[in-house]
């Protein structure tokens, strides 16, 4: 088995103005959270795989936290997973989601496993 270790944010993926104009679409034209929160993990996910094309034939963990951004990530871990890629999640707590990420979280939780990291126990070796 292969294994790969990235260390990128979905900050890194989107610009400044991309973060503007989802805000301008959710407080202006009241577009939902949840549909802006889909097209940005897609989109993302099409930038990685564009940055590592065999990225679907790896085992990859996604740690999470419990903001829209980790929302992202859950969204790109379902993505993944759909392409055939041995996904694991963690995620840092399920208290105080966002809303949308409460949403994918529920919507992951039916394809995969999520472990909350808050019930990880960590030893040393």
């Amino acid at each position: 088995a292969v294994f790969a270790i990235f260390n990128i944010s979905v900050d890194e993926l989107i610009n400044d103005s991309e973060n503007e104009n989802n805000q301008k679409a959710i407080n202006e034209y009241n577009f939902p959270e949840a549909v802006l929160m889909e097209n940005a993990g897609r989109a993302a996910t099409d930038v990685l795989l564009a940055k590592f094309p065999k990225l679907a034939d790896l085992h990859i963990t996604i740690a999470v936290g419990a903001g829209n951004n980790g929302g992202d990530g859950l969204v790109i871990a379902r993505y993944l997973h759909k392409l055939g890629a041995k996904v694991k999640v963690f995620l840092a707590q399920e208290k105080e989601l966002s809303p949308s990420t409460q949403l994918n979280l529920s919507i992951l939780k039916k394809r995969i496993l999520v472990a909350m990291m808050e019930n990880i126990i960590l030893t040393r070796i």
